[in-house]
């Protein structure tokens, strides 16, 4: 992290990590989020779901291949990634124009057996638009 997070109050436990995690991703320095979650596990604090998806949500956007590669690494930790991080990551692929991307991610979404919400039936059917897909109803 950079000298502008050092000097601060200790971080004694996963709450205080996720309110700092919150606090860059709204001051939009997901580079930090992301090193948050790193220095989480070098301090015997592991990430847990807010801290994993918030950070997630820090790289929405330019940082598309961030995410990805965060959805990658979360993959490492019980329970995780789980549905909003799978759609936080379909969102930052659709928003940053990666349409092909986001119809993969939403496949492994499937194939690791989760049911798909809103969230991510409308950030797909986005991607198959923008793709211009064959639309089952195009005959209509």
């Amino acid at each position: 992290m950079d000298s502008n997070t050092e000097g601060r109050a200790e971080l004694r436990d996963v709450y205080d990590f996720n309110l700092l995690i919150a606090a860059l991703r709204r001051k939009k320095r997901w580079r930090d989020a992301l090193q948050v979650t790193v220095d989480m596990c070098s301090r015997a604090t592991l990430p847990d779901a807010v801290s994993l998806n918030s950070a997630a949500v820090a790289c929405n956007g330019p940082a598309w291949r961030e995410t990805l590669g965060h959805l990658r690494r979360s993959k490492s930790f019980d329970n995780f990634p789980n549905l909003i991080t799978y759609n936080t990551c379909i969102n930052a692929c659709e928003g940053s124009r990666r349409w092909l991307c986001a119809l993969q991610i939403f496949g492994h979404l499937q194939k690791e057996g989760f049911e798909m919400d809103i969230v991510s039936s409308m950030a797909s059917m986005a991607s198959m638009a923008a793709e211009n897909f064959p639309r089952p109803w195009s005959w209509v």
